[in-house]
């Protein structure tokens, strides 16, 4: 197995926590591994030709599938990194399409429901540096950030009555996002994608909530924390509702630099 990160002191696995915790910018310490990482035995990486306009992609217990999806959106998964703080790849990761398949023969499902979400993303990791040789490296820059912290009036969060990460869920669509049974990390981790910039939790609420937020999706809310007709900002929205702010700051964020990729080997 070819080594994806050149890194004098950090395995894969310890680098792939550290990428996690300092990306998500989370109060919480990751998830730690109670099972060693497992590795896919059949992978297939093909070229899709298709044209189309969408990508899928999903993970489960024994295998990941994605289907017309590029390079670059594989290592954003591979590292839960933004595809804003990955630099260094060519044109083509971004145009070549492929659909991946990975699978591990004879699974023991018991096991591997332990497996953690950065451990999967690791699985993926390694499937890019066996098949892509992709080597890279990281570097922590100072940017423009967010700081989530409680708004003077208080937090308006719904302590969930499922205390449980494994049943929680959360999901967005057109300027409405719901959570279950959700850390606040999660809800930092959809307001960084939204706003194209790292947010860090500062907010020292550490249950699970059930969360409901609705604003103007076509507001331009990383330029305006006002409202319009059609309803407030995304800003606005998230200190009305929940009673939580964004304050903007800047701090370290960790970023990926591709040092060398080819396309992928043959199957």
């Amino acid at each position: 197995m070819h080594s994806i990160l050149t890194h004098p002191r950090l395995s894969l696995p310890s680098l792939l926590l550290v990428l996690f915790s300092a990306v998500a910018a989370r109060a919480q310490a990751p998830v730690q591994p109670t099972v060693p990482t497992p590795t896919y035995d059949v992978v297939s990486i093909v070229p899709n030709k298709s044209d189309a306009g969408s990508t899928s992609w999903r993970t489960q217990d024994a295998s990941f599938s994605a289907t017309n999806i590029n390079l670059t959106m594989l290592v954003g998964s591979a590292f839960g990194l933004r595809l804003d703080l990955i630099s260094g790849l060519p044109r083509w990761a971004d145009s070549a399409r492929f659909d991946v398949n990975a699978k591990i023969i004879d699974p023991d499902l018991p096991t591997l429901k332990k497996v953690t979400d950065q451990q999967h993303n690791a699985m993926l990791a390694r499937v890019l540096a066996d098949r892509f040789q992709l080597k890279a490296h990281t570097e922590v820059k100072q940017l423009p950030v967010y700081n989530l912290v409680v708004s003077p009036h208080g937090p308006k969060v719904k302590r969930s009555a499922i205390q449980d990460e494994a049943k929680g869920s959360w999901f967005n669509n057109n300027g409405e996002f719901t959570g279950t049974a959700i850390h606040i990390s999660s809800l930092a981790d959809f307001l960084a994608s939204d706003l194209h910039r790292t947010i860090i939790d500062h907010t020292s609420l550490t249950d699970f909530y059930d969360l409901h937020l609705k604003w103007a999706a076509d507001h331009p809310s990383g330029q305006d924390d006002g409202r319009t007709d059609d309803g407030p900002s995304l800003f606005s929205a998230l200190e009305d509702q929940l009673g939580l702010k964004l304050v903007p700051a800047k701090g370290p964020v960790t970023t990926l630099v591709v040092d060398h990729i080819e396309p992928p080997t043959p199957n």
